[in-house]
């Protein structure tokens, strides 16, 4: 789990790191020098989203801040990539960012593709081996009635034999 404070310095970070690279766009920079603080930006971006989908019942602020931060930092960190579509858009770059945007896409369903077929790869296991289970258990039961059945028919014959 994420902590509050971790979620908030990322927060901080991502928006002074998109301010910079903002800024270097309007002063002419060739996306390019700016990408490695593209690249620090969605991720701490991708960080701060993860820390807002989980549990923060250890953290000291109510509920209802929690979530009013949650959706405040969520909302500045669409305002900072809406701006940063708008201004690469302005400056003669939109290709560049349809390209960001089509190989996002890409990846994320990749990532959803590969889950769902671990999931699938999961459940067919379980499956495989709830039936083992149940196959050994019903050849032990048949191999208990086979024997009590040969356990009857042999005290069957001695007691004929007797009499």
């Amino acid at each position: 789990m994420i902590d509050p404070i971790t979620i908030g310095a990322a927060f901080a970070l991502a928006k002074s790191t998109i301010a910079g690279v903002q800024e270097a766009i309007q002063l002419g920079k060739d996306l390019h020098e700016c990408s490695g603080d593209l690249i620090k930006f969605f991720d701490l971006h991708a960080t701060v989203e993860k820390g807002a989908n989980h549990d923060k019942a250890k953290a000291s602020n109510s509920e209802m801040a929690q979530a009013l931060e949650s959706v405040m930092q969520a909302k500045g960190l669409r305002d900072a990539r809406r701006k940063l579509k708008e201004q690469l858009i302005w400056s003669g770059q939109g290709d560049v960012w349809e390209a960001i945007e089509a190989e996002y896409n890409m990846v994320v369903a990749n990532r959803k593709r590969e889950e769902r077929e671990a999931e699938a790869k999961a459940k067919l296991k379980r499956e495989n081996l709830a039936e083992t289970v149940n196959i050994l258990f019903i050849g032990f039961v048949s191999i208990l009635a086979a024997g009590f059945i040969g356990w009857g028919t042999f005290e069957f014959i001695m007691y004929k034999l007797r009499n």
